[in-house]
């Protein structure tokens, strides 16, 4: 099995948990806290930036995930024929209750109405609006660790709910369709080298002036090939997929296989 540190997923349930943050405002909008799983959404404009970032109190109750498909089934005279193009887009399915609002930077306390509202209109409105030209990125840490996915709000996809039956708390039935190529990058649990064996990983943190080939050339040791120093490399981004997967964003954004210092990734042991 893969060695990595416990994630709040994984572990036995506990009071003592480390607290569920997304930031929504500041230098680190879009980004979540040290271990948390929290379920967010980003808008970003045509050119990548983030202009809005949004993510409810608490953890939506209900997420389910139905892969589609491009197979077409064609019925003739002499049999059943299948054109498969691979797998199709992928249905979100969220189920959100709004217990309460909360404070944001400036102080201002959020009723659970106001909430709602305030994703209507930081997020989905924008995102359904005719030729804006917005992208909205839904965050789900519980499944894909700090990797943002790329989706869309089809016609009549959310269903918005209050009722005595619900203790007056509001509830937010929302459908989003995936539009990632790949949408289960990190799936893999572990990384295969060339042999066919399995390999463990350690954690390691980016120095200063560090890239990818160098981090490989420690790793792999002083007395090694220039093919061996490359298959570290590929290992190096099977164990951490969300460096493949970063935007190309501007104004100091970290582009794809690009690291920052101070970063904890995973290496070869």
């Amino acid at each position: 099995m893969l060695y990595r540190e416990p994630h709040p997923d994984e572990v036995a349930p506990n009071a003592r948990t480390m607290p569920q943050v997304f930031f929504e405002e500041g230098k680190r909008r879009g980004q979540t806290g040290p271990h948390s799983t929290k379920v967010g959404w980003t808008l970003r404009n045509r050119k990548g930036k983030i202009e809005d970032a949004f993510a409810f109190r608490i953890n939506p109750q209900g997420l389910t995930r139905t892969d589609g498909s491009r197979a077409q089934l064609h019925a003739t005279k002499g049999g059943l024929f299948v054109d498969s193009f691979g797998p199709g887009a992928t249905v979100i399915q969220l189920r959100q209750l709004i217990g309460s609002g909360k404070i944001m930077g400036g102080g201002q306390l959020f009723t659970a109405r106001e909430d709602v509202q305030r994703f209507m209109k930081t997020i989905y409105l924008p995102a359904t609006k005719s030729r804006s030209g917005m992208k909205v990125f839904f965050h789900d840490n519980h499944f894909e660790r700090g990797i943002e996915e790329l989706v869309f709000f089809p016609p009549q996809s959310h269903v918005l709910s209050r009722a005595v039956d619900q203790h007056n708390v509001w509830k937010l039935d929302l459908q989003m369709i995936g539009l990632e190529k790949y949408p289960y990058s990190e799936v893999r649990a572990e990384a295969i080298d060339r042999t066919g064996q399995r390999q463990l990983s350690v954690p390691y943190r980016v120095r200063d002036g560090d890239t990818l080939l160098k981090i490989a050339a420690r790793v792999a040791g002083p007395v090694t090939r220039g093919a061996e120093i490359v298959e570290v490399q590929s290992l190096i981004l099977e164990f951490n997929p969300a460096i493949r997967r970063r935007r190309p964003w501007k104004n100091g954004h970290l582009k794809p296989l690009q690291l920052g210092a101070g970063e904890l990734i995973r290496v070869p042991a």
